[in-house]
């Protein structure tokens, strides 16, 4: 850079970590993605220059879509630089030197090659774990009811967790609906299995209900499934059944009577994956202020006679304990839509982090209470270096805490985040208003809002920074 007079702009310095260059989801769903986004939004001007570490971590899809996306790059007058050679794409290069344009051809055709035929290799692998699944368990991954035991060679019920399993068809074949089942679940008390790869589950919900009732695993039977990309997305086909794969919970006369009591059309497998119209522009925003957790759309009565819908605490339509307080949603609709210009101020935009400026004072404390206990370690008193010891712990902790949140907030200065907010201000104004165009707006720039129905607020948390506060309703007395 200091050869050419260039200047480094860290503010979009891209690293697509655990993303497929193979399958192109780098330049649609990655920071690739972003950057040539950025380019069509003229945030990266003409004359700017793109470094990365070799043309193959553009693309490794196949030739022609891999030269398409560097054409696209070169096209906007952006130089693309390959640090491992030094070598310099442009528009004119690509299309004037012969062989550096074959360079490319060639790199990306290898490039495509070896990750085909890793691709093979790992799905080679899979499918025969498949085809030995009778007797061999594939992955330690089984319902939250079983687990692997210590010798792999197959899978033990959880103690206690084998009975809830059984009471939950019983209640189905009884009559009592899901959402009740999932109810009576949490008023009881009973601890929800949740999935040990992720955040534990606080309640019974609904949904893993249904899929505990019309899944195969309680009946013991292991259905494998392969997967190919299909426009950018993974499509599941479903291979023979193994029965026997899974130590049974409920037998099948159990299961169909609960199956055949809730309904058919209760059957959350036939067509779950279908995309569904989004009816809430807070939809996957909205939190309870009360136990901050989702708030979900609800509309009384039935569908032919359903009143006007509401947001209400979805751990509270569980029956799990937090207050249950409908809140009309055509006031918070509403309230962001006619106020849209108050609630995507400038200001918003501003360069405001708490968390950052708490972590910061902390650290200032930290390293002042050890410079005060540094000359008593040296008398030798062990309580004095223990503790000046888990000062330094927790300092080490802090500024690492520190740093995080420094490029949090650099990677959000960026001139996209300007973009979004008026992109966002525009989908609220819109004329005719399209609701899923604005909640897919507002989820790419807030992470959340907190509807505050004992103040009357909207409290809007932004994923830049910084909290806006929209008032929606009179405050409770």
């Amino acid at each position: 850079m200091a050869a050419h007079g260039l200047e480094l702009d860290r503010s979009l310095s891209l690293k697509d970590l655990g993303v497929s260059a193979f399958r192109g989801q780098n330049a649609e769903l990655g920071r690739l993605g972003y950057f040539l986004q950025a380019i069509k939004k003229g945030i990266v001007p003409p004359g700017s220059f793109l470094l990365v570490e070799s043309l193959d971590r553009i693309s490794r899809q196949t030739v022609l879509s891999a030269i398409d996306t560097l054409r696209l790059i070169l096209s906007e007058g952006v130089t693309l630089v390959t640090l491992t050679d030094g070598a310099a794409y442009t528009k004119g290069t690509i299309e004037t030197n012969f062989p550096q344009l074959m360079m490319a051809f060639l790199t990306f055709a290898r490039a495509n090659e070896e990750s085909s035929i890793k691709a093979m290799r790992v799905q080679e692998a899979w499918d025969r774990k498949k085809r030995d699944a009778a007797t061999t368990p594939l992955t330690k991954v089984c319902p939250a009811w079983l687990r692997l035991r210590d010798d792999r060679s197959g899978f033990e019920v959880i103690p206690g967790r084998g009975e809830v399993v059984r009471r939950v068809f019983e209640m189905a074949a009884e009559g009592i609906g899901q959402h009740a089942i999932a109810a009576k679940l949490n008023t009881e008390g009973v601890p929800p299995f949740g999935d040990p790869r992720r955040k534990p589950g606080q309640h019974w919900h609904k949904s893993y209900v249904a899929k505990m009732l019309f899944g195969d695993a309680a009946l013991g039977t292991y259905v494998p499934h392969s997967g190919q990309h299909v426009d950018g997305r993974i499509v599941r086909t479903p291979w023979a059944p193994v029965l026997g794969y899974y130590p049974a919970v409920v037998d099948h006369e159990l299961a169909r009577r609960a199956r055949l009591v809730t309904g058919p059309g209760k059957n959350p497998k036939r067509g779950r994956h279908a995309a569904l119209p989004v009816r809430n522009i807070l939809a996957g925003l909205a939190r309870c202020p009360l136990c901050d957790g989702t708030m979900t759309r609800v509309s009384k009565g039935s569908r032919a006679k359903a009143g006007k819908p509401y947001l209400v605490c979805a751990k509270a339509k569980a029956g799990a304990g937090c207050a249950y307080r409908a809140v009309p949603y055509e006031q918070v609709e509403v309230a962001i839509l006619q106020r849209a210009d108050e609630l995507v101020l400038k200001d918003t935009l501003e360069d405001q982090d708490p968390e950052l400026d708490a972590f910061l004072a902390e650290k200032a404390d930290l390293v002042r209470r050890r410079e005060n206990l540094l000359e008593l370690v040296e008398t030798g008193d062990a309580s004095v270096r223990e503790r000046f010891l888990s000062l330094g712990e927790r300092l080490k902790a802090v500024e690492a805490s520190v740093t995080d949140r420094t490029v949090h907030r650099e990677a959000n200065r960026e001139p996209l985040v300007e973009s979004r907010m008026g992109d966002l201000r525009a989908a609220l104004k819109a004329d005719p208003f399209d609701l899923e165009v604005a909640n897919t707006a507002l989820r790419l720039c807030a992470d959340s809002v907190v509807v505050d129905y004992p103040a009357g607020d909207l409290l809007v948390s932004w994923r830049h920074g910084g909290v806006t506060d929209l008032t929606f309703a009179w405050p409770d007395e």
